[in-house]
């Protein structure tokens, strides 16, 4: 069976709707065919990231919710192609994935959409190094503003505020340090608190706004686990009162994180993994055991 021969096979089945279907144990293992896939041919990565080959659906007389499911299943398959890729094996087209990226934030404003944009945000922070993600932080931070703001004009879907509250937590994670100027907005620490500036002492970090009877304390602990992120462990999200109480047992364990030195990876990628297995929408459910039966791959 030839390269030629499979990789046709390959670019099909990361096209099939029901490609996120299958178990996490199968995901992982396709990123291997898919990455190398992708390395032969780099046009591929060129049309994918342009919407070529992908199901436009009716055309003209597509409805605009149609064509943000589209937007949604092609964005998650970006992010699959990088999930799967090198670090910086991409650098040469991340101006292209950001200008995609800031593109659909400014034509589309359904959730489902910018769920999948902040993912493929959360997914960019890890296969890149930090010195190439400088213009990624203010179209990230425009991004979460938009969500966590009170006049935020998508503050109101719980899910969209999930996602958002996951990009901070693997951002605080890996990349502490490029997130240090502008932590402050996100929730009070230390230096906050010790800041005699009576304006910034008024001022409501963006995640306390939604705690409900919590308080603005720090907590200083020394450690020497490694960071990892908060989202890794199941918190399960159904109300505004519920997300409240998540975000404020984020913000004590992210303080805790100060201290800590380097990042679990595994606990990383297993977080990104979570997202890709859930299936989307119209697609077979993953534990359906008639999906994909036989497709499991044996070691």
């Amino acid at each position: 069976y030839t390269i030629r021969g499979w990789k046709k096979d390959v670019w099909e089945l990361l096209h099939e709707p029901s490609f996120f279907s299958i178990n996490r144990q199968t995901l992982l293992k396709l990123r291997k065919p898919i990455s190398l896939m992708m390395a032969m041919e780099k046009s591929a990565f060129v049309d994918m990231l342009a919407g070529r080959g992908f199901a436009q659906g009716s055309g003209f007389f597509q409805n605009r919710e149609s064509e943000s499911t589209i937007r949604a299943r092609l964005l998650r398959r970006v992010s699959f192609v990088l999930f799967a890729a090198a670090k910086d094996e991409y650098m040469e087209f991340l101006p292209s994935i950001l200008e995609r990226i800031s593109e659909t934030m400014k034509m589309f404003v359904q959730p489902l959409v910018h769920i999948e944009v902040l993912f493929c945000m959360r997914v960019l922070l890890t296969r890149f190094s930090p010195d190439y993600l400088a213009s990624f932080w203010p179209l990230v931070l425009t991004e979460l503003i938009s969500i966590f703001s009170p006049s935020g004009t998508m503050r109101n879907d719980l899910d969209l505020t999930v996602a958002a509250l996951k990009f901070v937590d693997l951002a605080l994670v890996l990349a502490p340090e490029e997130l240090a100027m502008y932590r402050w907005m996100f929730f009070t620490d230390t230096s906050d608190l010790m800041n005699n500036d009576s304006e910034f002492r008024n001022f409501v970090p963006l995640l306390e706004q939604f705690f409900i009877g919590g308080d603005r304390t720090t907590i200083d602990s020394v450690t020497t686990e490694q960071r990892k992120p908060f989202f890794a462990q199941s918190s399960v999200i159904t109300s505004q009162e519920s997300i409240s109480r998540v975000i404020q047992n984020m913000v004590r364990e992210h303080k805790k994180m100060f201290t800590m030195s380097g990042c679990d990876l595994d606990a990383v990628n297993l977080s990104l993994v979570d997202h890709f297995a859930i299936p989307e929408d119209g697609a077979p459910n993953r534990n359906d055991p008639q999906v994909f039966a036989g497709t499991e791959y044996q070691d």
